[in-house]
């Protein structure tokens, strides 16, 4: 028997004329109540598939935990922090990128881009003058999109 009380309801669209759309489903003759913008698996979705909601928490985890690992009371070879960022926190930047990272919309790519940009440059040491594209090739890090592009054509 299905339970009405663990059931919502989410309309996805890439239409935005449709985005207010609320249609009437029962269970059991209950209705099903509407949620926005539901978190399956820890991935937030939204209903025209931007992934903004999803990428500003991402943002800031990646933050949180780049400002832990590059503490100021104790230090670390370069290595071992780029090491250590690859295996706990980029994992944030990637996980389940197959499902999010086709639609994601531009200025959501470019926030997991700058996050990772600025931790790259607090493992690295690397001052935001130095070119992106330099500062990815010294921490042996690719930059989001085509590491995304990556890991989804495996699947």
């Amino acid at each position: 028997m299905i339970s009405a009380a663990k059931l919502s309801l989410t309309v996805f669209t890439m239409d935005p004329k449709e985005f207010n759309r609320h249609p009437t489903t029962t269970v059991n003759g209950t209705s099903l109540p509407l949620v926005r913008k539901p978190e399956l698996l820890g991935v937030r979705f939204d209903p025209l598939f931007t992934f903004a909601g999803h990428a500003r928490e991402v943002a800031g985890k990646v933050s949180c935990c780049t400002k832990v690992l590059v503490g100021t009371s104790w230090g670390c070879a370069k290595e071992t922090l780029a090491t250590t960022f690859k295996v706990l926190v980029k994992s944030h930047l990637t996980y389940a990128a197959p499902i999010w990272s086709p639609t994601i919309n531009s200025s959501s790519l470019r926030r997991l881009q700058s996050a990772l940009n600025a931790a790259l440059r607090s493992i690295t040491g690397w001052y935001k003058m130095l070119p992106i594209d330099h500062l990815h090739a010294q921490a042996s890090v690719l930059p989001i999109g085509p590491h995304n592009a990556l890991l989804g054509q495996q699947f």
